[in-house]
């Protein structure tokens, strides 16, 4: 069996991401596809638009065989970081034989190979000169590699797979993005979106059904589909209603957060010139994005600082994260998802190298804190808890999620 792994966010899942499961399976003859993707939150240091269990279901329902989660200390990390976090979640599965990722510009593997050894040579201080003159990180990073251009955040992910690959055995794969770019904040192709466009649509209540796939569910489900409805939600017929989480759902939580300490950096991402910009101006009650565009500056992106305040509000720290990747930053593969027709659970139970777990509740202590955090999510949409759902196994009539 010929099996590849995409890491993911699917924030949401769309056109883009169903192509790149189809092309794997269609053109490059894979017999499994693996997800490896972030739980409720998400890179880009936000709460994911929909929760994990909704969005595994979408990529099961496009073809996918298996869906895990990355832990969200790494989920919530540098691209540097959950770059290795999915690849080692990959090596650990003991199935993957390549891992997929979409790339911008035409990138080819030739290309990623020498962009991996140019960013990992790079020298820092010709970074930080870089952005002492104003410059971006993207744009520092790609000037400091010889390019014209910022290398873009899909391509710096890549060069982050191709070295965390190094010693692996597994193969890497890259495929061309369709449409839209990565980082596009408005729609301008007719059928493929980015997901940043489209989180921005489905907060205007837009109608986003031309840029997601439909699906028939079969026996006495409904069709798959998102919907531009009032509360711009997306509508499982005859199943469930998944609701909508934003980055302003944590806005109380955030400000209670930060009058009750003087001093933020311990917390993971948090620099002593981020922490004193929080703490001078932490008496001014604002909303989380406001917040962020509150204290971001030239030299932290939008994402760094967002991921910052995200680490405040979840209380991961650096001590927590260190140790976590002295640990092998994984010790458990945890399902959210399946086709029970692939046959890929059997062979997961017989190759895998770690615990693989489908049930939250047999695992209390060793999920303690990913637990924490999804408590934490759900509670925002005061929606069901994490022990009263559980992996969607596909083909099924209803998503009891």
């Amino acid at each position: 069996m010929k099996t590849a792994a995409i890491i993911s966010e699917f924030n949401p899942f769309h056109n883009g991401h169903e192509y790149l499961i189809r092309t794997l399976k269609e053109k490059h003859g894979f017999d499994h596809v693996v997800i490896i993707m972030s739980g409720n939150y998400v890179q880009r240091g936000e709460p994911a638009v929909f929760d994990k269990y909704t969005r595994a279901s979408h990529a099961l329902m496009a073809g996918a065989d298996l869906v895990v989660e990355m832990p969200v200390i790494f989920a919530t990390s540098s691209a540097r970081e959950f770059a290795t976090c999915g690849v080692k979640i990959a090596a650990a599965l003991g199935i993957v034989d390549t891992l997929a990722f979409g790339v911008e510009d035409g990138v080819t593997l030739t290309e990623l190979n020498a962009l991996s050894e140019a960013v990992h040579n790079v020298n820092d201080d010709i970074i930080k000169e870089l952005l002492s003159q104003g410059k971006t990180y993207p744009e520092a990073l790609g000037l400091s590699c010889g390019l014209n251009a910022p290398l873009s955040s899909n391509n710096i992910l890549a060069v982050e797979y191709i070295d965390a690959l190094k010693g692996t055995g597994i193969g890497a794969l890259p495929i061309g993005r369709l449409g839209d770019g990565y980082s596009s904040e408005e729609i301008t192709h007719s059928r493929f979106a980015s997901a940043m466009s489209l989180r921005r649509l489905i907060a205007k209540n837009g109608d986003i059904s031309p840029y997601v796939p439909s699906y028939t569910l079969g026996g006495d489900g409904g069709d798959f589909v998102y919907t531009g409805s009032p509360s711009g939600s997306v509508t499982h017929t005859a199943t469930h209603t998944p609701t909508i989480t934003t980055p302003d759902m944590m806005s109380a939580i955030l400000s209670a957060a930060l009058l009750k300490e003087d001093d933020f950096t311990r917390y993971l991402d948090i620099s002593r010139e981020i922490s004193d910009r929080l703490i001078n101006r932490r008496n001014t009650i604002m909303s989380f994005t406001d917040r962020v565009d509150d204290t971001k500056t030239r030299q932290f992106t939008r994402s760094r600082i967002s991921r910052a305040l995200l680490h405040i509000i979840l209380g991961i720290t650096r001590e927590e994260f260190e140790v976590a990747k002295a640990n092998g930053y994984v010790s458990s593969i945890r399902i959210l998802g399946l086709r029970k027709d692939s046959g890929i659970s059997s062979e997961l139970k017989e190759k895998a190298a770690l615990p693989v777990i489908s049930r939250t509740a047999q695992y209390k202590d060793l999920l303690s804190r990913d637990i924490y955090f999804d408590q934490l999510y759900y509670s925002l949409t005061a929606s069901k808890g994490e022990f009263e759902r559980t992996p969607i196994i596909y083909p099924v009539t209803d998503f009891l999620i």
